[in-house]
């Protein structure tokens, strides 16, 4: 097929196979005859107890900031660092209440990984889901308001590259004998370790040897995969090299860069970096704000925070109060839950501040009261400030 496509088409189109679901670590074999390689993932990817894509559906809906599946863990061990790298389907589906902490995380995880490039699945399946609201559905992001919100933080992230990536390459090295001949071999088993994905870039290879540039090149460790090796290399370095906070007994993800602050959490106040967010109650909400010019937070004459709970549509059922069973999908209007937060932005100067609530098409909703404390400002946000129309952004011009 590929000299079809080279000798007959005359194509130079880039080449790749085997993008998701089955993935014995014998297929890094296969892909090394391809260009790049392609991976898909999902958080709270839906699985169906009677027919396929039927309801009842059923996820884990469960907090990933905790959980041993934030999204790189499944696809680490899939990527050849001698090779680009791509996600073409990823989602943090609907409905799943812990969504909001997508667009933070995943964003963290392409920029600090080097994805060569990823797609979420999906916009739209429908043309009508372009042109008028409609009830959610598990992935098409214009159906859901949280996840069109969460999109900004994938864009400042990882495209105009706020988090910057990882210092640290680990590569697993498979010689090609090896991987012909023992299919146990691999790290399709240890997910649960992948966690050290957050302190170092990680992918294989296949070959006998390292190359000859990986002494303090490209691929300057190799990984062994016992828990004490990883707790042993990881112990004293920090997440993201100081630009992830990944806190898994308090339930909590944040990011912390120049540009982009902020976190993901079920309760309670947290700083990062210069925003420090108080959570009203224990209503899991996402909080970060971003400088929209060329300056730091604490610098910057403009900036975009927003401030997101779970949405839901209106008469959805579930099984039970877990909310992993999804027995029935819901109707417009869109829902989101009562949340609010207490939040002080630190700045490098005392210059005059105003905080305007925006609708979602970013048009101004009135100003937000603002406190000084000598050159920060306090404000409070509210997702039911307006009682028709869910407030999730804000602008703060100085």
């Amino acid at each position: 097929m590929t000299r079809f496509i080279r000798d007959e088409v005359k194509s130079s189109v880039l080449l790749t196979d085997l993008s998701c679901w089955k993935n014995p670590i014998q297929y890094q074999l296969v892909r090394t005859r391809y260009d790049y390689v392609d991976d898909h993932f999902y958080v709270d990817h839906p699985s169906f107890l009677e027919k396929s894509w039927r309801l009842p559906s059923k996820c884990p809906n469960a907090n990933p900031a905790c959980g041993p599946n934030a999204g790189f863990e499944s696809v680490a061990k899939h990527r050849l660092l001698d090779r680009p790298f791509t996600i073409t389907e990823f989602n943090y589906s609907g409905p799943g209440q812990f969504r909001g902490v997508g667009g933070m995380m995943l964003g963290a995880q392409a920029a600090l990984q080097e994805y060569d490039g990823i797609w979420r699945f999906a916009w739209s399946h429908n043309a009508e889901g372009l042109l008028k609201p409609q009830a959610m559905s598990y992935f098409d992001v214009a159906r859901d308001p949280l996840q069109r919100a969460t999109e900004r933080a994938v864009t400042m992230l990882y495209l105009r590259g706020d988090m910057k990536p990882l210092k640290r390459t680990h590569a697993l090295v498979f010689p090609e004998g090896k991987l012909r001949r023992d299919f146990s071999c691999g790290p399709q088993a240890d997910v649960k370790e992948m966690w050290f994905g957050w302190h170092s870039r990680f992918g294989t290879l296949v070959g006998e040897t390292l190359p000859e540039d990986a002494t303090g090149g490209l691929f300057p460790e190799v990984y062994s995969r016992t828990a004490e090796d990883y707790r042993r290399w990881a112990a004293g370095t920090q997440p993201g090299d100081g630009q992830v906070v990944l806190d898994r007994e308090n339930r909590l993800f944040g990011v912390n860069t120049p540009r982009t602050a902020g976190f993901f959490a079920e309760w309670g106040a947290r700083t990062v970096g210069p925003l420090t967010a108080a959570l009203d109650g224990r209503t899991p909400a996402a909080v970060w704000v971003s400088a929209l010019d060329d300056a730091p937070i604490a610098a910057s004459q403009r900036l975009l925070l927003t401030h997101v709970a779970d949405v839901q549509d209106e008469d959805t059922v579930y099984a039970d109060a877990t909310k992993q069973v999804l027995l029935k999908w819901g109707r417009l209007p869109h829902l989101m839950r009562r949340a609010s937060a207490k939040v002080t932005l630190a700045f490098a100067d005392d210059k005059p501040c105003k905080v305007y609530a925006l609708a979602a098409d970013g048009r101004r909703c009135g100003e937000i009261p603002t406190v000084r404390k000598g050159k920060g400002v306090s404000f409070t946000v509210d997702t039911a400030r307006d009682p028709d129309e869910a407030t999730c952004f804000y602008e703060i011009v100085r």
